[in-house]
């Protein structure tokens, strides 16, 4: 019975990693009222397969209070846009109940070891997938082109950190060839949100006592990537980290609205992000408690510069960032409640690591490294990247982490 329980786990932990994983691939059928992905496809299979199966137990859990609220909350403002658009985001909040339904029926039968292994092993070979797809087509600096698996770094970098620091049989010279690899990686792939994680997590992995051992592993990657561009001719490469290097010197879109061009030592990434502080000012100042309405802000660009901004210019792009994107579409109501989501999830799974720690399942540097693990690479991650299906899941995710911590004493206990 116990080998029979032992498979079933590994069973449900696997199928979990896939339909997760298959997030961040670029399997999608466009269509002329949306956008149909792998993810949606897997999602509704396994979640009717969850629904019948009589043999899980039922829900009980008030952890997603906040995020359902906001969730209706952000379906409710689409309506300003028109029918359409509110239909669309009505649909999209089905898959992500539905995952959710799903993590919450399923979490209590994952083998924890495992779902870190095969995380692990699954964004290694998306990674590679999409390094491989790049170089095929002659990009060898900047592999953003796949929308929706540019996140991959993102999710690699965590990945990594955690699985070497939970891992009981950790290898010091495998964990620094493999992130010297991954710096590497992170360079050439010009994402700057996980090179940014990458500095926090390292010095996090590294640091106990903030001892001179974590600043000076840390400063030696900072170096390399700050004088990167003398050992690369790669000029993607070399222009990226000169946009972040003299940052304050960069985001000049008066240049772009007045010739339609960047400055040589620009980005369009920076002049896009100032351009839309801006604009989202003035746009939050129209409605402060409400918003324009969910998707507004491309509307509204459409009708205020759609003589400049033709359909596939490079400035014509939802809000990067989430929190800037909510205040903008869905006001104060809407951000106080999204705000909600991440001080309740923050307090009660500081809460349950500290139970962990006093009871000896998890020892305290580990409990602190998992929970800032987790949260500052998505709130950088969100804070810094537009709307989508993605960020939506990880925020839900987030606000079922006291939960799953829960099941992971149990799974500790078990084993």
């Amino acid at each position: 019975m116990l080998t029979e329980t032992n498979k079933s786990k590994k069973v449900y932990t696997f199928n979990f990693v896939i339909l997760f994983f298959s997030l961040f691939t670029d399997i999608k059928y466009p269509t002329s009222f949306g956008i149909i992905r792998l993810f949606d496809i897997l999602t509704i299979i396994y979640f009717l397969y969850i629904f019948f199966n009589k043999k899980l137990s039922p829900i009980k859990i008030k952890s997603l209070s906040f995020f359902f609220i906001f969730l209706v909350i952000h379906v409710s403002l689409s309506y300003k846009i028109g029918f359409d658009n509110l239909l669309r985001e009505f649909l999209q909040s089905i898959i992500i109940l539905f995952f959710l339904y799903i993590l919450l029926k399923v979490n209590n039968c994952f083998n924890y070891k495992l779902l870190l292994k095969y995380g692990y092993q699954f964004s290694i070979l998306i990674t590679l997938f999409v390094i491989f797809w790049h170089l095929y087509n002659g990009i060898f600096g900047g592999w953003k082109l796949l929308q929706d698996s540019r996140i991959i770094f993102t999710i690699l970098t965590v990945m990594h950190f955690l699985y070497f620091k939970f891992n009981e049989k950790q290898n010091n010279f495998l964990f620094l060839i493999c992130t010297i690899l991954l710096f590497l990686i992170l360079i050439f792939s010009g994402e700057r949100k996980a090179l940014l994680i990458f500095f926090v997590l390292i010095f996090l992995f590294l640091n106990k006592d903030l001892g001179f051992k974590s600043f000076a592993i840390v400063t030696i990657f900072f170096i390399i990537f700050y004088n990167i561009t003398n050992f690369t001719s790669i000029s993607y490469i070399n222009k990226n980290v000169l946009s972040l290097k003299k940052f304050q010197n960069t985001g000049n879109f008066n240049y772009t609205l007045q010739t339609g061009d960047i400055l040589d030592n620009d980005s369009f990434s920076n002049v896009v992000r100032m351009f839309q502080l801006k604009y989202s000012k003035d746009l939050f100042l129209e409605n402060p408690l409400f918003g324009i309405g969910t998707n507004g802000y491309l509307k509204k660009i459409e009708i205020d510069y759609g003589n400049i901004f033709h359909k596939d210019h490079f400035m014509r792009t939802g809000i990067h960032g989430e929190f800037q994107r909510i205040l903008v579409e869905n006001g104060l109501f809407g951000l106080i409640f999204y705000i909600l989501i991440w001080f309740k999830s923050w307090i009660s799974t500081n809460t349950k690591l500290n139970y962990l720690n006093k009871i000896k399942i998890l020892d305290y540097h580990k409990s602190k490294f998992l929970m800032y693990s987790i949260f500052l690479p998505s709130l950088i991650y969100i804070g810094l990247e537009g709307s989508s299906l993605r960020g939506f899941i990880i925020l839900g995710i987030i606000s079922l982490i006291p939960h799953i911590l829960e099941n992971y004493k149990q799974f500790v206990k078990m084993n």
